[in-house]
C-alpha cells in the first residue's frame, strides 16, 4: 500500500493538498476550527470540507497525505531547498500532526524572510490550536511571533481569549495556561480581569490543578505590582475573618481599626496607602478563596486539589504577613540591612492572625507551613 501510495497515488496527495491549500487561501480569515473527521473509507470525491467556517478532512487519507507532504518537506530540507511553494505542504503536515518542531522551525525561516504574512500565521498557528489546543509547539510559535511586533500594536486581550478557549476544550491543559501567564507578564493591566474569570473556571473544573497554579500566580503578580481595585474598597472578608473570637466591644468594623489591629506598631501617617491597599486587597481575595474553597468541599466533597490550593494561598499571606512584620515595608518601601523585625509584644495580631489561617489547613500541611515560616 505504501508503494502505491509513493508511486502511484502522487497526484491524489497533490490534489487534497492543493484543495486544502485552495481553502486556506481564501477562507483563513474565517476558518474557525479545524478537525479530522472520523470517515473510515472514501465516501465523497473530496476528503476536504468546509462547513460554515468549519474545516474537516476525512481521516481514511490522514496517512497517505501526511507521509507525502511529510517526505516532500524533509527531502527539501535535505537539499536545502525551501522555496515558498512548500508552505502548502507544511500546513497539511501540521494541522494533522503539529508537534513536529521541524515543521515550525522551517515556518520560521521563511517568516524571517518575508515569505510568509504575520497575520496569517497567527490564524493558522489559532486554526492548529482548535485541533490540537495543548500543542506547546504552536504556542512557543505564537510567542515567537510576537517579537516581530511592538507591544503598543498587540490586542493581548485576543491572546487571552485564545488561551480560554484551549483551557475549556482541554482539562489540566499547562500549556495553555503557561502561554496565558506570558501574556499576563506582557500585559499586567489584565491581571485584574483574570479573578473573575479563573474564579468561573475553578467552580466549572473543580479538579483542574493548571487553574488553581494559575490563580496563585496571579495573585502573586497583583501584589507585585501593588494592584488594589480603587473602585472596590470592600473588606468584608478581612473584617469577618479578624473578628472570630472577638467581643462585640473589640470587633473591627473601619479601616482605622483593621490598621490598628494588624499594624499596632506603625501610625497611619506614615504608611504608604498604595502598598497598604495592595496588601489589604490582596489578603481579602486569599480569604475569600479559602471561603470558596470550603464552599466547594461541601458541594464536591473532598478533592486534592483543593487542599493544594488552600496550602499555596496560605503561604503567599504567611509571606505577605511576615513581610509587614517589617515595618519600613509600608513606610519606606523596600529592605535594608538594618531593617529590623518588630518585637514580639508588636507581633502578637500578626501572630493571631497566623494562628487562624493555620487552622485552615490539615495538621500536616499545617507542620508542614510552620517549617519554612
Amino acid at each position: 500500500m505504501e508503494a502505491f501510495i509513493m508511486n502511484e497515488d502522487k497526484v491524489f496527495c497533490e490534489r487534497v493538498i492543493n484543495e486544502l491549500d485552495k481553502v486556506l487561501k481564501n477562507s483563513q480569515s474565517l476558518v474557525q476550527t479545524f478537525e479530522v473527521i472520523q470517515v473510515p473509507f472514501k465516501q465523497n470525491k473530496s476528503p476536504i470540507r468546509l462547513v460554515h467556517n468549519h474545516l474537516g478532512i476525512e481521516s481514511w487519507c490522514i496517512r497517505y497525505v501526511y507521509q507525502y507532504a511529510h517526505q516532500l518537506i524533509i527531502s527539501h530540507r535535505k537539499q536545502n531547498r525551501l522555496p515558498a511553494s512548500i508552505v502548502k505542504y507544511l500546513n497539511c503536515a501540521i494541522l494533522i500532526n503539529p508537534d513536529v518542531a521541524t515543521f515550525w522551525n522551517i515556518r520560521r525561516y521563511l517568516v524571517e524572510r518575508v515569505q510568509l504574512n504575520l497575520t496569517q500565521e497567527f490564524q493558522f498557528s489559532s486554526l492548529v490550536l482548535s485541533k490540537k489546543p495543548k500543542s506547546s509547539e504552536a504556542f512557543f510559535y505564537r510567542r515567537w511571533l510576537y517579537s516581530f511586533q511592538s507591544g503598543e500594536a498587540i490586542d493581548w486581550a485576543v491572546e487571552i481569549s485564545l488561551c480560554e478557549r484551549c483551557s475549556e476544550r482541554k482539562n489540566g491543559n499547562y500549556h495553555a495556561w503557561n502561554h496565558r501567564q506570558w501574556v499576563l507578564q506582557k500585559a499586567p493591566n489584565l491581571l485584574s480581569y483574570e479573578i473573575i474569570k479563573t474564579e468561573k473556571f475553578i467552580r466549572k473544573n473543580i479538579a483542574d490543578y493548571s487553574c488553581y497554579h494559575h490563580r496563585h500566580f496571579v495573585l502573586s503578580k497583583l501584589f507585585d505590582i501593588q494592584y488594589y481595585d480603587v473602585h472596590d474598597n470592600n473588606l468584608n472578608e478581612i473584617y469577618r475573618f479578624v473578628n472570630v473570637g472577638l467581643s462585640d466591644e473589640a470587633k473591627v468594623n473601619n479601616l482605622e481599626g483593621l490598621i490598628a489591629y494588624l499594624f499596632p506598631n506603625i501610625s497611619i501617617e506614615t504608611i504608604n496607602m498604595t502598598k497598604l491597599n495592595s496588601l489589604l486587597y490582596l489578603l481579602n481575595l486569599i480569604i475569600y478563596d479559602l471561603n470558596m474553597i470550603e464552599e466547594l468541599i461541601l458541594m464536591h466533597g473532598k478533592y486534592e486539589a483543593f487542599k493544594s490550593y488552600k496550602r499555596v494561598i496560605i503561604s503567599l499571606a504567611l509571606r505577605i504577613i511576615k513581610l509587614c512584620t517589617y515595618t519600613d515595608y509600608l513606610t519606606i518601601g523596600h529592605f535594608t540591612n538594618t531593617t529590623k523585625p518588630l518585637e514580639n509584644t508588636e507581633i502578637k495580631t500578626q501572630n493571631t492572625v497566623i494562628e487562624q489561617l493555620l487552622n485552615q489547613l490539615d495538621s500536616d500541611d499545617n507542620n508542614y507551613i510552620k517549617i519554612f515560616f
